[in-house]
């Protein structure tokens, strides 16, 4: 990602700047529970009693999210991209 920001002209933005963006939106603009918002993101849980325990991967309520953050970014209506999933990795 940040060689395309680079190739693209955009050197002075950072992927963390995009990352941070989105939990902004995330916190401030939706209903998302803190955990999906956390889990779309990849971050790892800070305490280790909640981390020990995880809900599973929450794909579903992440789906919505990415969903919910595209019509945002990109408001005509258009799908969020199907990555498909590896279940083995």
């Amino acid at each position: 990602m940040d060689a395309l920001l680079i190739r693209k002209g955009y050197k002075p933005y950072t992927v963390h700047g995009f990352r941070s963006t989105f939990r902004d939106y995330t916190t401030e603009k939706t209903n998302t529970a803190w955990r999906t918002g956390e889990e779309a993101l990849a971050h790892k849980l800070a305490d280790k009693a909640e981390a020990a325990y995880p809900p599973g991967d929450l794909i579903e309520k992440r789906e919505i999210l990415m969903q919910t953050w595209a019509n945002y970014c990109y408001p005509t209506g258009e799908k969020v991209i199907q990555i498909p999933m590896n279940k083995g990795a």
